[in-house]
């Protein structure tokens, strides 16, 4: 797990249907310097007003010219700060550009950084799991002589 390779850049890619076109981004984020660079459509080519987008077999009658922009941008959260690296993961959402995205793929790199983080995460979360009941068996022990005790108390000067 710790023989992953941390990538400076975590690669996304996702897509719409947007007036009978399919659309692509992709979103590379930079690890090192917080900033985001997205690419639109480097693979969709446009469709003129006559050909249909048909989302079973992808047939184009008539293409026109690939569009493309190339754009450094600041991606935010939904929480509304600058995202950061763990804000990345396949099925997060971002406003990008002004639209709604939502992460639908990552490269190979990507991938494998996020489940080794993951995986991190999930052995912290039993550690942790593991100590709160630790302290909760401690402290539920302790309050209950500590109750019985306080009972004797009472009774004590009771009689």
């Amino acid at each position: 797990m710790d023989d992953v390779e941390d990538p400076r850049w975590l690669e996304f890619k996702s897509w719409w249907t947007e007036k009978g076109t399919k659309r692509h981004i992709d979103i590379k984020f930079d690890r090192l310097s917080g900033q985001s660079e997205v690419v639109i459509d480097s693979a969709a080519p446009v469709l003129n007003s006559t050909s249909k987008y048909n989302q079973l077999s992808e047939s184009m009658l008539e293409v026109i010219e690939p569009t493309m922009l190339t754009t450094s941008v600041d991606i935010f959260a939904p929480h509304g700060e600058k995202a950061r690296a763990f804000d990345f993961f396949v099925g997060a959402r971002f406003k990008v550009l002004g639209r709604n995205v939502t992460l639908m793929q990552c490269g190979r790199k990507t991938g494998v950084w996020l489940n080794s983080i993951a995986a991190r995460i999930a052995a912290i979360r039993v550690r942790s799991e593991r100590t709160i009941s630790t302290a909760f068996v401690i402290l539920r022990t302790s309050s209950s002589s500590h109750a019985v005790f306080q009972r004797q108390r009472i009774s004590h000067l009771l009689t």
